[in-house]
């Protein structure tokens, strides 16, 4: 990720990451800490191979009995239904829980990177 990347390298990647999560949210799994240093590159460019990997925080979902609600993974790349942005007492325990969407989320991030070197917004973390 230090060096600029062609949009062409871009497109490669980023649909490689696409296949993966599309196999881990098939299966009911999500990454919840995607980011440029959970991707490995296996092959460099022309022929661009890149693998998921840190799947530490990762949740599978099981039907209704298993829902996503903790707040977890990098500042940088979280969505925004990881924080509390909504002060609203009549919010019940099953509306706070979140979806696979937020990989999704992330991927839009990683594509920015990739694109400019740099997060979007950058979080408060120190």
């Amino acid at each position: 990720m230090e060096e600029k990347l062609s949009e062409r390298d871009i497109r490669e990647i980023i649909i490689q990451i696409l296949h993966g999560l599309k196999n881990m949210h098939t299966e009911g799994f999500a990454h919840r800490d995607l980011k440029p240093a959970n991707m490995f590159v296996v092959q460099n460019s022309p022929s661009w191979r890149v693998k998921l990997g840190d799947f530490g925080i990762s949740k599978c979902i099981r039907g209704s009995a298993t829902a996503l609600r903790t707040t977890i993974g990098t500042g940088d790349y979280m969505a925004p239904e990881f924080f509390d942005m909504v002060e609203d007492d009549s919010i019940d325990e099953k509306s706070t829980a979140y979806t696979i969407a937020v990989d999704l989320w992330a991927v839009r991030w990683i594509i920015f990177k990739l694109f400019t070197q740099q997060v979007p917004f950058p979080s408060r973390e120190t």
